[in-house]
Order: structure tokens, then C-alpha cells, then sequence
């Protein structure tokens, strides 16, 4: 006789329209799973387009907005849970709390909520995806067509956290353990969005080798604002890694453009804004924290906390804090042209000004490493980075900090390369730019201090770096 598993599944869900229009919902939504092992499939065998999948969805006619609601899902599983979109999958969305709306939390905060209670790898996989592209998949996930105005999304995990794309020969694929966009804008002047990762063990994202397909995108947490006027605000992201490892590794095929951040802000419509109380903060406790490009692309992107705005930055502070882990490593070795790597990153797509901003990197107490030894040029690696382009910057404070305030750094510059950049402190603007004020801070108390630059041609390596982008 085949053995059953048993399955524990309680959802709940109240509907209610509000008096003053039917479009208007309330939606409550909680989910108990307590089986071993279990799995989200998208995909593995034949062709998924244009769908969903979801433990709990909130998936709302044209126009209808979400007023008020939550969604919970309580994870029990020994073996974690396992989400995989194959190799079958285009246009597709795929996450454990699911919202698909016209507005979300514009009276109230809706929340979403994942606790996985089990001792293994929580894992969400994108794996030889050779459709079209263009699919997400998340722990919790909302799209609004309109605004986001009030929304909370919270994950926590009492074991590890893996993200992975493999093979993956499409383009515009996304992956995020918590996910937010919004056609128009996320936040107003006194409410916003709250993302939050708590992980007990280690977090790694990895774009492995053979990942032709370029524009693809893994998150820890990711709130995009697509309006052409739209503005992200009052937006907070906090990461937190308390026992083990961080691992960032890029390793992507001939295609490019993919990006890799714990943290990530976006707002990418003409003239979008970030602006009234946006942050963003990565905290590692224990374990290594590792960043490494080994591609044979160009124009990726590796951070811990990443920030662009195709219009103007008027308020930002970006907090990179490792003191506890036993080692902060930067490698690029060997990877193509033009690739980024950095603690903080904030970054100006067009020709917008940077008005108030704080980054802080604070590096391990035992070993912090910057090494750039790869033969391509035009790379950057750095612990805080803004890049102005054709933009400007004014800030009456400091605006970089970099603080190294025990055991060992170094950086080493090498390769026969041309044109890279390596900086504790770096920013950087393109040829044409407008007048600009900044204050940059750099305090190393480590035990040793060590600047190694060899073989290299047209390059540069700094402690502190104002200038243009390559030299």
C-alpha cells in the first residue's frame, strides 16, 4: 500500500465590497502547509504562457483595487519549499502570496507574510527558460497596473534562502524573495512600502554559466515604479543575514545586462523620481559575505544595496553593515568589459540630480578584500558608488562613508587591463556633466592597510574617488 503524506492546508478568505464601490475590495487569506517537501512547479514539460501560480492570490478585474487585506502563509517543512519555473514558462508570475490589482493599500496597509519554520534550503529556481522571457517568480509578489500606496511585505526563514537561474536563455526573467511594482508610482508623502528579509542561515543568488538570455534580474528585496512622472517613496528594504554566509555570484553567459542586489529601488519611467524617506540596509552577523563576477558578459550589475531614478534622488540612505561577518570579499576575476560590482550602488539613468543622499558601507572587523585581477577594461568595483552619468549631485553632508574599523583591508589592481576603477569611496560621472557638491569619509583602524596596483594601463585605485567614470 503507497504511503500518503499528510497535508495540512487551512486557507481562509473573506470577500466583501465596500459601500462605495463594488470595484473596492477587503481581502484576508492564510495558508498552513506542514508536509515534508513541499513544491511549486511551472512549467517543467510543456508550455505555460501568460499564467499564474500561487498558494494564496488575489488576482482582481481591470480597475478593481485592493483596499484592505492580508495574506499568510506558514511554511512547517523539513525540506523547505522548492519553487521552480522550467523550461516551459513565458509571461508567467509564480509566488507563494500573489496580489495583481489596480491600486493596493490605499486606505490601509496590506500585508503579505511568509514564515518558513522548517531546517532546510528554501529554494526558487528558474532553469532553462528558452521562451519568450519576461516571468517572475517570488516568496511575496505585487503588481499594481495604478499605485501602490500602503503595502508590507515580510519573509522569514529559519534555515537558508537560495535563488538561482540556471540555463536560462530568455531575456527580462525576475526573481525575488519579496517583489513590488507598480505601474504609476509605490508610497505617498507619509505612507510607503516595507520589504523584509530575515534569514537564519545563509543567502546566496546565483546567475550561473550558461545563462544566455540578458536583462535578467535577481532580488532579495525589489520595488520598481514604472510611471512616466511615478516616484517611489517612503519605500524601506531591510535584508538581514544572521548565521552564515551572503553569496552573490555572477556567471552568465554571452548576453548581458542582468543584475544581481539584495536590495534593490527602481524607478524607471522618464521622469521618475526617489524621494521622502527611502532606505535601504543589508546586515551580515556571521559567515562570509561574497561578491563575485566570473562572466563572459558585460553591463551586469552586483550590490548589496542597489538604487536608480531616470529623474531625480532627493532622498536616499543606503546602509552596507558587516562587522560581524568573518570576511567582506569583491571579486572580478576573470569577467568581461564593463561590468559594476558594490557594497551601495545609486545610480542617475538620465539627466536627473542627486539632492540628499548618505551611503555607508562599515566592512568586516577580520578581513575585507577588493580584488580586481581580470584582463578586460572598463570594469568598477567598489564599497560605495554613485554613478551621475550626465546628471549632478548636491549634498550639504557627507555623502559617502566608508569605515574599516579592524582586521585587515585590501585592494588589489591587476590583470593587464585598461580603464578599470576601484575605490572604498567612488563617484563617478560621464564626460558632460553639471556642477556638483560632495563630501566623502573614509576611516580605516584595521591592523594592516594594503593598495596593490600592477600591470594594469589607464586605470585607477583609491581610497576616496571623485572623477569621471573611466579614466
Amino acid at each position: 500500500m503507497k504511503k500518503m503524506t499528510k497535508v495540512a492546508v487551512f486557507i481562509t478568505a473573506s470577500f466583501a465590497a465596500s459601500s462605495a464601490s463594488a470595484s473596492d475590495w477587503n481581502v484576508t487569506q492564510a495558508a498552513s502547509i506542514t508536509v515534508a517537501a513541499p513544491s511549486i512547479t511551472q512549467g517543467a514539460t510543456t508550455n505555460v504562457v501568460s499564467s499564474n501560480q500561487a498558494v494564496n492570490g488575489i488576482v482582481l478585474a481591470t480597475g478593481d483595487d485592493l483596499l484592505t487585506g492580508s495574506q499568510t502563509a506558514t511554511i512547517g517543512s523539513s525540506a523547505g519549499i522548492v519553487l521552480t519555473q522550467g523550461g516551459n514558462v513565458d509571461s508567467s508570475n509564480q509566488a507563494i502570496n500573489l496580489i495583481q490589482a489596480n491600486g493596493i493599500g490605499a486606505t490601509s496597509e496590506i500585508t503579505q507574510t511568509v514564515t518558513q519554520t522548517g531546517t532546510s534550503t528554501t529554494a526558487l529556481t528558474q532553469e532553462d527558460l528558452d521562451a519568450t522571457g519576461g516571468n517572475v517568480q517570488a516568496a511575496n509578489l505585487s503588481d499594481a497596473t495604478g499605485n501602490i500606496v500602503h503595502l508590507s511585505q515580510t519573509y522569514a526563514e529559519s534555515d537558508s534562502v537560495a535563488l538561482v537561474q540556471s540555463s536560462v536563455v530568455s531575456a527580462a526573467n525576475t526573481q525575488g524573495v519579496n517583489y513590488a511594482t507598480a505601474g504609476d508610482s509605490i508610497g505617498n508623502a507619509t505612507m510607503g512600502l516595507t520589504q523584509s528579509v530575515t534569514v537564519t542561515n545563509a543567502a546566496s543568488f546565483t546567475q550561473g554559466a550558461g545563462n544566455v538570455g540578458g536583462n535578467n534580474v535577481q532580488v532579495g528585496n525589489g520595488a520598481v515604479a514604472k510611471g512616466a512622472m511615478g516616484a517611489i517613496l517612503n519605500t524601506v528594504q531591510t535584508f538581514t543575514v544572521s548565521a552564515a554566509n551572503l553569496d552573490l555570484t555572477q556567471s552568465a553567459g554571452s548576453a548581458g545586462s542582468n543584475t544581481q542586489a539584495v536590495n534593490m529601488i527602481s524607478a524607471t519611467g522618464a521622469n521618475s523620481t526617489i524621494n521622502t524617506g527611502t532606505a535601504q540596509t543589508v546586515t551580515v552577523t556571521a559567515g562570509d559575505t561574497n561578491f563575485l563576477q566570473d562572466t563572459s558578459s558585460t553591463d551586469n550589475t552586483q550590490a548589496g544595496n542597489l538604487a536608480n531614478a531616470a529623474g531625480d534622488i532627493d532622498q536616499l540612505a543606503q546602509t552596507f553593515s558587516a562587522s560581524g561577518a568573518n570576511e567582506v570579499d569583491f571579486d572580478q576575476v576573470p569577467t568581461a568589459a564593463s561590468n559594476r560590482q558594490a557594497g551601495n550602488m545609486a545610480a542617475l539613468t538620465g539627466a536627473g540630480a542627486i539632492t540628499d543622499i548618505l551611503q555607508v558601507f562599515t566592512s568586516s572587523t577580520t578581513t575585507t578584500d577588493l580584488n580586481q585581477t581580470s584582463t578586460s577594461g572598463t570594469l568598477i568595483q567598489a564599497g560605495n558608488l554613485i554613478d551621475l552619468g550626465t546628471g549632478s549631485i548636491t549634498d550639504a553632508g557627507v555623502t559617502q562613508q566608508f569605515d574599516a574599523l579592524g582586521g585587515a583591508v585590501a585592494m588589489t589592481q591587476a590583470g593587464a587591463a585598461t580603464g578599470n576603477l576601484q575605490a572604498l569611496n567612488g563617484i563617478v560621472y560621464d564626460n558632460t556633466g553639471a556642477d556638483s557638491t560632495v563630501s566623502q569619509a573614509l576611516t580605516i583602524t584595521a591592523t594592516t592597510f594594503a593598495m596593490s596596483q600592477d600591470a594594469v594601463t589607464s586605470s585607477g585605485q583609491y581610497g576616496n574617488f571623485v572623477g569621471v567614470k573611466y579614466n
